[in-house]
């Protein structure tokens, strides 16, 4: 229980990372933008069939991956 709130903390951090347009733009490799960078284009550049479901797999997808994690990890410690 000592860590679980530095396991949080660390979740947020990389989630507030995950999100953040300017790093991901900047630092996107030629032809290959990243998830956050396309619905960023999609949203304000043109619309797609796929725009709702791309945005819900990029917002709700790591949450639920940390939540695999977490649930692992605890019945590893356990």
């Amino acid at each position: 229980m000592v860590e679980q709130p530095r396991f949080l903390a660390v979740a947020a951090l990389v989630y507030w990372g995950y999100l953040d347009l300017t790093i991901a733009y900047l630092l996107a490799p030629a032809g290959m933008p990243s998830g956050v960078v396309r619905l960023y284009n999609f949203m304000h550049f043109g619309r797609t069939a796929a725009l709702s479901a791309e945005a819900a797999m990029l917002l709700v997808g790591p949450f639920l991956i940390a939540a695999l994690v977490w649930r692992i990890w605890r019945g590893i410690r356990t």
